[in-house]
């Protein structure tokens, strides 16, 4: 896990063409260290979720 805090803000995050591996170092980044994050499920594939590592399964 990043030691590096973000700064309070909103981020928006596109999925892109959904395949997990096209999104951005950023994209991933900013998944991972999140507090809160909003999808719409029938935009984001499940496997984009992986980057979610605090969010409760």
């Amino acid at each position: 896990m990043s030691t590096h805090l973000l700064a309070p803000a909103v981020y928006i995050v596109g999925a892109g063409p959904g395949d997990p591996e096209l999104l951005t170092v950023k994209a991933q980044r900013l998944l991972s260290e999140a507090d809160v994050i909003l999808f719409a499920d029938s935009l984001v594939p499940r496997s984009i979720l992986k980057w979610c590592d605090r969010m409760p399964r």
